[in-house]
């Protein structure tokens, strides 16, 4: 059994549907005319931006938890470290 063949007027709406897409794709997504942003002009600010710990206190302890982690993930380094140089413990591919 054949394909089933576009009527004219499907092929009508595809060969529309394209010419829309094909539009949006060249046309900024806003209708209005955006105006240059001029940077020369505007103030620069040199001041460094502070946080306050008591404003943010999931940020203490988002900061407390990766510490916590990165200390443990060094002191398991250097355990496995040890026991490796010191042939208590062997790996057949690790030698030292």
């Amino acid at each position: 059994m054949g394909k089933k063949r576009k009527t004219y007027k499907e092929k009508i709406i595809a060969d529309l549907r394209r010419k829309v897409y094909s539009l949006e794709a060249q046309k900024p997504f806003s209708l209005e005319a955006k105006e240059p942003k001029i940077i020369n002009n505007m103030p620069i600010s040199n001041q460094a931006t502070t946080v306050s710990i008591s404003s943010h206190p999931y940020l203490t302890k988002d900061i407390f938890k990766t510490g916590i982690l990165t200390g443990a993930i060094l002191f398991l380094q250097l355990v496995l470290y040890f026991l490796l140089k010191n042939h208590i413990l062997v790996l057949p591919i690790v030698k030292y």
